[in-house]
C-alpha cells in the first residue's frame, strides 16, 4: 500500500466527522476515492469514508472509532471547575447569552469512567449566530443571584 501523504484532521464539536485539510484533499483528490484505508506510525490501520467534497471534505464514516481508538473527545469539554458547576447545580440546559442573541443549550453529562460535561444541541446554533470559530478563547460567566441556568459567554480577543 503505497503512502499518499500525510493527513491532518480536526474534532468539530457536535459532529460526528472529522475535517480533512483542503489542500490535501486538493493535491491528492483526483488520485482518492471514497474508501481510505489509513495507517499510523504504530500500525494500527482504519477504514474510513470520505465524503468527496473539495470544498468542505470531510471523514464521514469510521472516524468514531479514530476518535476511540485514540480518545480524542468527540465535543469539546467543559473546563473542569466549569463543569463542576454545572455538575453541582444539575443543570439539564442552559441559556447562552452572546453579544447577538440567546440560544437555550442542552446540557450532556457524562458519568465516569470518561466523565464529561458538554453543550450539546444548541451550541452549533449559537456559535453560528456569534460566528465563533474552532480555536476561539471564551469565558462562560454567571452572576450569584441570577438564574444558574444563564450564562454569558465572552469571546476573548
Amino acid at each position: 500500500m503505497d503512502s499518499k501523504g500525510k493527513l491532518h484532521t480536526m474534532n468539530i464539536l457536535n459532529e460526528d466527522h472529522g475535517l480533512v485539510d483542503q489542500a490535501f484533499a486538493i493535491q491528492f483528490g483526483n488520485e482518492l476515492g471514497p474508501n481510505w484505508f489509513l495507517v499510523d506510525v504504530e500500525n494500527n490501520r482504519f477504514i474510513v469514508k470520505y465524503n468527496m467534497d473539495l470544498y468542505m471534505p470531510k471523514l464521514i464514516g469510521g472516524w468514531s472509532e479514530i476518535r476511540e481508538h485514540y480518545g480524542l473527545p468527540s465535543d469539546h469539554d467543559l473546563p473542569v471547575d466549569f463543569a463542576n458547576y454545572i455538575r453541582q447545580m444539575r443543570l439539564k440546559y442552559t441559556v447562552l447569552h452572546g453579544h447577538k442573541t440567546e440560544v437555550k443549550c442542552k446540557i450532556l453529562i457524562r458519568a465516569p469512567p470518561k466523565p464529561s460535561v458538554k453543550f450539546g444541541c444548541g451550541w452549533k446554533q449559537f456559535c453560528e449566530m456569534h460566528s465563533l470559530h474552532e480555536d476561539d478563547k471564551l469565558i462562560f460567566e454567571t452572576k450569584s443571584g441570577e438564574t444558574p441556568t444563564d450564562i454569558k459567554v465572552l469571546l476573548v480577543l
